[in-house]
């Protein structure tokens, strides 16, 4: 996940230094924060949280939230994510789903292995 947001984090700084090929860029990067959901669930939108002041922040300057690629990428990033909770939901009746989103508060409000919340 690591690395798919450092990937992401590069070539939206690539697209701000290339204009020229900011489309391309922006697909990668949006494709990279998709894939990024498949990988580690929901802890992918706490990278884009933190990538908010930027992308807001100095958005005259680059207009990334203004390249469609972007969300283009992020939705085919998110494909095979939603592909895998809707065959495991055909095998076990919906619990997937579930499963997946009580892991995400799992995180937050239990203690593990005696590590504080």
């Amino acid at each position: 996940m690591v690395f798919l947001v450092l990937l992401a984090i590069f070539t939206l700084l690539q697209a701000e230094l290339h204009p020229k090929y900011k489309y391309i860029y922006g697909l990668v990067a949006g494709l990279c924060l998709g894939l990024g959901l498949s990988v580690r669930s929901f802890v992918i939108f706490v990278a884009i949280i933190a990538l908010l002041p930027y992308l807001i922040g100095e958005h005259r300057r680059h207009h990334h939230l203004y390249n469609p690629m972007l969300y283009l990428g992020f939705f085919m990033g998110i494909i095979p994510t939603f592909a895998w909770i809707w065959l495991s939901s055909l095998q076990d009746g919906g619990n997937s789903f579930i499963a997946l989103w009580n892991f995400l508060f799992d995180l937050g409000t239990n203690e593990r292995n005696g590590n504080g919340i």
